[in-house]
C-alpha cells in the first residue's frame, strides 16, 4: 500500500483521459438518444412528417448534448466566459456536429424511403455512425483548452499544443 491516501480506481487505471472523456461523451450521447427519440415521437403526435420529426429530434438532442458536454464531458477545460463565448461554442458544436447530423438524417431517410423501414431504427443506426466523428471534431475544436493570452505570448509564433489529453 502506498503512503498517500489516494488509491486509483479501476477506471483510473484502465482508461486514459481521452478514453474516459469518450465514455462520458457516450453517456451524454445516450441521454441524447432518449431526447432525440422522444422529440421524434412528440412531433409525430402533431401529424408532422417523418422527415420533419427526424430533423426536430436531431436539432433538440444536439442542443441538450451540447449543454451536458460543455458542463460535464469537457467541464474540466478552461473556457472563456460570457454570453458571446457560450454562443460561439454552441455554433462550433452545431458545425462540428454537422457531419454527424447529415449521416444520421441520411441514414434515417434511407431506412424510411429506400428500405421502407421504421424511422426509429434509422435514427438509432445513424446516431451510432456519427458518434466517433462528432467526438473527434468536438474534442479538438469546440472544446479545446482556452489558453489565456497575455502580453508575453500574444505576439509569439510558438506552435500550440494540440494534444491536450494524450
Amino acid at each position: 500500500m502506498t503512503s498517500d491516501n489516494h488509491t486509483p480506481s479501476l477506471m483510473d487505471r484502465l482508461l486514459t483521459p481521452t478514453r474516459r472523456r469518450f465514455v462520458k461523451f457516450g453517456m451524454v450521447g445516450s441521454s441524447g438518444v432518449v431526447v432525440n427519440l422522444a422529440f421524434v415521437w412528440l412531433a409525430l403526435q402533431f401529424a408532422t412528417s417523418q422527415e420533419l420529426a427526424s430533423a426536430i429530434g436531431i436539432l433538440v438532442s444536439v442542443f441538450t448534448n451540447f449543454l451536458l458536454n460543455d458542463a460535464w464531458t469537457w467541464g474540466d477545460r478552461t473556457k472563456r466566459s460570457g454570453v458571446g463565448s457560450f454562443f460561439l461554442r454552441v455554433s462550433q458544436y452545431y458545425l462540428a456536429s454537422g457531419l454527424a447530423i447529415a449521416i444520421q438524417y441520411g441514414t434515417a431517410m434511407t431506412f424510411v424511403h429506400a428500405w421502407d423501414q421504421n424511422v426509429y431504427v434509422g435514427q438509432l443506426i445513424g446516431i451510432g455512425m456519427g458518434m466517433v466523428v462528432n467526438f473527434i471534431v468536438n474534442n479538438f475544436w469546440t472544446f479545446r483548452e482556452d489558453r489565456p493570452q497575455n502580453e508575453s505570448t500574444m505576439h509569439t509564433n510558438e506552435p500550440k499544443d494540440t494534444h491536450a489529453d494524450d
